[in-house]
């Protein structure tokens, strides 16, 4: 079947494309960035901004911001409040620091160097279809906390995790249902709201469960509450 196009659709399919491609370019460079974040934080010239030294480790030409200049490359790199996220009750409560469960499994704390960057929100799509990143990064030392499943990250608690279930506690209330337990930190955070009356977690996985309930749930507060039973944890 022939399909005729008018010239403005072609117009906006072509813009379209090219706004893709700029997206996927820019994701590679992002990509790089994180993946070398260690090196740059090592290598950086504290006389320059963070994005002054991003410009020059990766030879960012004046052409080539220029080309981007819609992305406002420059406010994606950002110093975060460390405190902030070290005050967070389920950081500043729950502690997992070399935990051997068993041979395939074990809790421990990794750590984000100084001026180490990473992902701490998720991807912003303007209006105008392009990708924007936030990086951020801490003046200081930042530990988190993981779980190894044979030697590779399954679970973990980042700023990234805080942020991006951060409007879903804000606006849990009453009754709570969700789908995955994770490392609990959603029910702990919901927990812990007074318009908050119950927790319903629907959690597939045995292993998880059992974890939780042996190295995590005894440090919750008001954890007799807690009721895990199979693949259903209600907390009253």
């Amino acid at each position: 079947m022939k399909i005729n196009l008018t010239k403005n659709v072609i117009n906006y399919i072509n813009k379209m494309y090219d706004i893709m491609e700029d997206n996927k370019n820019l994701s590679s460079m992002f990509l790089d960035i994180l993946y070398n974040s260690k090196n740059i934080a090592n290598n950086l010239n504290n006389k320059k901004s963070y994005f002054e030294n991003i410009k020059l480790m990766f030879e960012l030409d004046e052409s080539f911001l220029n080309y981007y200049k819609n992305y406002n490359l420059n406010n994606a790199f950002n110093l975060l409040d460390i405190n902030e996220y070290k005050n967070n009750p389920y950081v500043k409560n729950i502690k997992l620091d070399k935990v051997i469960v068993d041979k395939n499994h074990k809790f421990e704390n990794l750590n984000y160097n100084p001026f180490e960057c990473f992902l701490y929100k998720n991807i912003e799509i303007g209006n105008d279809y392009l990708e924007h990143y936030k990086l951020g990064y801490f003046n200081d030392n930042y530990s988190y906390i993981t779980l190894l499943e044979d030697e590779s990250i399954w679970m973990l608690i980042t700023p990234h995790e805080i942020n991006t279930m951060k409007e879903a506690v804000e606006k849990a209330h009453g009754k709570v249902i969700t789908f995955g337990l994770g490392l609990g930190y959603y029910a702990y955070m919901c927990s812990l709201k007074e318009n908050v009356e119950s927790v319903t977690i629907i959690e597939k996985d045995k292993k998880t469960i059992e974890l939780f309930k042996e190295f995590i749930l005894p440090q919750f507060k008001n954890k007799e509450k807690y009721i895990i039973n199979n693949y259903i944890m209600h907390c009253f």
